[in-house]
């Protein structure tokens, strides 16, 4: 842990010379979601006692302008009882240059997975191998935003649709987005995917074409990918916009492999990002099917007067 506490002075303290506008105030999000199984079988038989029920707790502290978040996981624990949470830390590498960098996620003062980033000509954003092909307003926002102030928050808000391979901490992220101002035009245009081989690092993996349709008003239609070498193929994903349900827009989104398929019905707030999901999974190899929903049920902003380490320091702001 003590390597840790460095770790953090040593980002917030080059953070503070890099940039000494920036506000004196670090944000903390509280986020409760339930997760609850309505139905589990197995070759068409009910597994009652597989049906879980539980409410998982997340909380992030964040620098100012969000280049450096530390994420605290819950699980289903108390948060009033739990004294250790899976801790997360999210920061950039200190040499990188700003058109090019590396955002590390750390456990246990340990690395544990990367991201390389880099802006290039036509558009481009590149996430490792993965490309990203915007329109020039959402572009230019990500530009200044992530290459210029390093924002980690409209990163993963770039990597919602979860189309390649990255950690899952940029899913935490995206669900501490409710309510607050985005990019009013936030388009992806197309995208290629390379998803590697996962049994061997030598062997190249497949490449993915990803074709986004909008209506007038920028709101995502359908999103398509597809392998680039079978066209013809099922695509792995595909999320689809469906209705209008009262302040929802209602989407289902399909996902394809060999050993499962899954459908999620999604229903996303106009007024924020308060995401509700319904899931229907099957696993074909062991005909097991599943139906579960998710949902937030509870979320709260504080800002703090300093950047909260200690899972029993932070308690005593909250105030909920």
């Amino acid at each position: 842990m003590k390597q840790l506490y460095f770790l953090l002075f040593l980002t917030l303290s080059l953070s503070a010379c890099k940039s000494t506008y920036r506000p004196r105030y670090y944000e903390m999000v509280l986020f409760k979601e339930k997760s609850m199984d309505l139905e589990i079988k197995m070759d068409d038989q009910p597994v009652h006692e597989a049906l879980r029920n539980d409410t998982l707790t997340y909380v992030t502290i964040s620098t100012a302008t969000a280049d450096s978040i530390l994420i605290y996981n819950y699980g289903n624990k108390n948060i009033l009882k739990s004294t250790d949470p899976q801790i997360s830390l999210l920061t950039w590498g200190q040499k990188a240059r700003n058109s090019h960098k590396k955002l590390y996620f750390y456990q246990n003062n340990k690395i544990t997975d990367s991201l390389s980033v880099s802006f290039h000509p036509q558009n481009e954003v590149r996430i490792n191998k993965d490309s990203y092909y915007l329109n020039a307003a959402y572009y230019k926002y990500l530009v200044e935003t992530v290459s210029g102030q390093n924002n980690i928050f409209n990163l993963a808000d770039l990597l919602k649709d979860k189309l390649g391979d990255y950690p899952i901490e940029l899913e935490m992220l995206y669900k501490m987005r409710y309510g607050r101002v985005e990019n009013p035009a936030p388009m992806i245009l197309r995208a290629e995917i390379r998803i590697g081989n996962k049994h061997h690092d030598d062997v190249a993996g497949s490449v993915f074409k990803v074709d986004y349709t909008y209506d007038a008003d920028h709101k995502v239609r359908k999103v398509s990918k597809i392998n680039k070498n079978d066209l013809e193929a099922t695509p792995e994903f595909e999320k689809t916009w469906i209705k209008k349900q009262g302040n929802f827009d209602v989407y289902t989104i399909n996902r394809y492999s060999d050993n499962f398929q899954n459908t999620d019905t999604v229903y996303r707030d106009e007024l924020g990002q308060k995401d509700s999901t319904k899931t229907e999974w099957l696993q074909l190899a062991i005909n097991k099917t599943s139906t579960s929903v998710c949902y937030p049920v509870f979320r709260k902003i504080q800002l703090l007067p300093d950047f909260v380490i200690k899972a029993t320091e932070m308690k005593n702001y909250l105030h909920f």
